[in-house]
């Protein structure tokens, strides 16, 4: 049961960068897909009874939650971190010029960052 929750986990976070997922939704239908697919293999597939087990249903959950979120948040940062970059510059640029501060710090951050891109 834990190398299995292990694997889900690895390519559930893997599924999560791929499609951009962002929020926590994520992590949410991530803990419900570990904990209750494994349990639905080994009470319906195996047929053991798994009640009779302490501490079964949870064993080893907060290891595959941590490796999902390790996995998607550096696929995640390694496929999409320039999109997650400019979208930040654009927010803090829209905010300055909101403000009325149309030079100084935020267009200065503006342009580093565009100098090395």
């Amino acid at each position: 049961m834990t190398y299995t929750r292990l694997i889900l986990a690895a390519v559930y976070g893997v599924n999560l960068a791929m499609r951009k997922i962002e929020g926590g939704l994520g992590v949410v239908a991530g803990v419900l897909f570990l904990y209750f697919v494994p349990i639905t293999y080994v009470e319906q597939f195996l047929a053991a009874d798994v009640d009779s087990y302490k501490n079964l249903k949870a064993i080893a959950l907060p290891n595959a939650i941590a490796l999902l979120l390790l996995i998607w948040i550096t696929l995640f940062t390694l496929w999409h971190g320039e999109d997650v970059l400019v979208q930040l510059n654009s927010d803090h640029l829209t905010a300055g010029v909101g403000a009325g501060d149309q030079g100084g710090l935020v267009g200065g951050v503006a342009e580093d960052v565009k100098s090395e891109f």
